[in-house]
C-alpha cells in the first residue's frame, strides 16, 4: 500500500501562497497514485466548529476531496491544536457528496498496513513536557467547548479569536525555527517522546506532525519515527510505500 502524509500547512484565508501550496499538494502525482492520504493536523490555521463558512472558504481543498474519495480513496484527518471540534463538519460534507471513507479523528489511530503496525497522530498526544500546553489542549477539546464552538460563538467570532492566537504564536516561533540549536532540541525530545510512545503501543513506525522540526529517525528499539517538520516553512510531506518512507518537497 502507498500512502502519504501532510501536516502542519497552517493554511488561511488571506494567505494564496499557502492555499497554492495545499492546491499542489493534492494535486502532486505521488499524492495521486497513493491509495490513503493521512492529513496529520494543524493543515488550517483557524478550523474550529461546525461551520460551513470553512466549506466556502476553503472550496478548492474541499472539491479535490470528493473527486479522491469518489476514486476510492481514503482521507484521514487528524485534529491539530488549530483544527478541532470539526468531526461534524466533514460528516456533514461526507454525506452531502456521498462517500464513506472520509474519516476524523481526534486521537491517535495505530493501523496494520502491509504487516507494520504504524502509528498516527498529530503529534502533541506524545510530546514529552509542556504541562501548560496540555491543560490548554484538554480545555479546547472538551465537550462543553464542542457545543460553544458549533452552536453558541459564530463564525466570525471564532475567526477573529483564532487569528489573533494565531499571530501571537507566529511572532514568537518563526525565529525559533532560525536558531539550529533549538531546532536540535526539539527533534530530540521528540525522539524521546517517540520512544516513550513505543514502550507502551510497540509499533513499527510513529508519524507524526506538530514538532514543525523534519526529521526520519531509525531508533535502537527497532522502529522509525518520521516527521515532515512544518510544511509552511518547508513544502514537503511524507510517502510510504512498500515498507520504505521518504520526504519529498514539492
Amino acid at each position: 500500500m502507498k500512502f502519504c502524509t501532510l501536516s502542519d500547512l497552517h493554511c488561511l484565508p488571506d494567505r494564496l501562497d499557502l492555499q497554492e501550496v495545499l492546491k499542489n499538494f493534492l494535486r502532486n502525482p505521488i499524492v495521486q497514485d497513493c491509495q490513503a492520504i493521512f492529513f496529520l493536523g494543524d493543515i488550517f490555521d483557524v478550523m474550529v466548529g461546525d461551520h460551513n463558512e470553512y466549506l466556502n472558504i476553503y472550496s478548492f481543498f474541499f472539491k479535490e476531496l470528493e473527486i479522491l474519495a469518489k476514486r476510492g480513496v481514503a482521507i484521514h484527518y487528524f485534529e491539530g491544536n488549530h483544527d478541532f471540534h470539526i468531526k461534524k463538519l466533514f460528516k456533514n460534507f461526507s454525506k452531502k457528496i456521498g462517500v464513506k471513507n472520509i474519516t476524523v479523528h481526534s486521537d491517535h489511530l495505530l493501523k496494520v498496513i502491509d504487516g507494520k503496525k504504524i502509528y498516527f497522530s498529530h503529534g502533541d498526544d506524545i510530546e514529552i513536557g509542556k504541562l501548560k500546553y496540555k491543560s490548554y489542549k484538554l480545555f479546547i477539546k472538551s465537550l462543553p467547548l464542542n457545543f460553544v464552538a458549533d452552536y453558541c460563538v459564530p463564525y466570525e467570532v471564532l475567526d477573529f479569536m483564532g487569528n489573533f492566537a494565531s499571530q501571537n504564536s507566529k511572532k514568537r516561533n518563526h525565529i525559533r525555527y532560525s536558531d539550529p540549536e533549538f531546532c536540535e532540541e526539539v527533534r530530540s525530545i521528540f525522539r524521546c517522546s517517540a520512544s516513550r510512545a513505543w514502550k507502551k503501543h510497540h509499533f513499527d513506525y510513529l508519524i507524526c506532525g506538530h514538532a514543525h522540526i523534519a526529521d526520519i529517525w531509525k531508533s535502537p528499539d527497532g522502529f522509525t519515527y518520521a516527521n515532515a517538520g512544518a510544511c509552511f516553512l518547508v513544502n514537503q510531506f511524507i510517502v510510504y510505500e512498500k515498507g520504505k518512507i521518504e520526504i519529498v518537497k514539492f
